[in-house]
């Protein structure tokens, strides 16, 4: 991480799945037949891999912009990325190809601001949007193309160092 995103936190599936979400009738088992990006782990589920597809909403709190979003996991369970017990923390490898849809919420979790950018762009957008002083709380990316959740970007404070 360089020293100057040392203050952003990456969150993998900021509202924990649970029993409940997972065995959802909605939520899907299959075996997947193209690549896609596991939400719990943060890496790309390989083709042939079980998976369960299923409705995530990713809001801790309630807006009209509140929604439930698809997202993949390993259908069994793979450890839950945490950017703290990595050798090189930062933007996750998954999110630094694809087309993004960056999306900053403030503390009502009103969206303020959008755009879409791919790679560097997108970590730009972030720190640009996070930067102190700003409205922006913290940041949902999207996949622009399907629309689906990826991680939650925030600023590290003292108390989710600590976890």
């Amino acid at each position: 991480m360089d020293a100057e995103d040392h203050w952003m936190l990456w969150q993998a599936l900021p509202v924990p799945l649970n029993e409940d979400v997972m065995s959802n009738p909605m939520a899907k088992k299959a075996i997947l037949t193209q690549q896609a990006p596991c939400r719990r782990c943060l890496h790309d589920i390989t083709v042939g891999d079980e998976v369960i597809l299923l409705a995530y909403n990713p809001f801790l709190g309630s807006s009209p912009y509140t929604q439930t979003s698809p997202v993949f996991v390993h259908r069994q369970e793979c450890v839950q990325y945490d950017q703290d017990k990595l050798d090189k923390p930062g933007m996750p490898q998954q999110q630094r190809g694809r087309l993004l849809s960056v999306r900053g919420f403030n503390k009502e979790h009103f969206m303020i601001k959008a755009e879409l950018a791919e790679g560097p762009r997108a970590l730009d957008l972030c720190k640009e949007m996070l930067m102190e002083g700003g409205d922006v709380e913290y940041i949902h990316l999207h996949y622009a193309r399907y629309g689906c959740f990826a991680v939650k970007v925030g600023r590290r404070t003292h108390s989710n160092v600590m976890k």
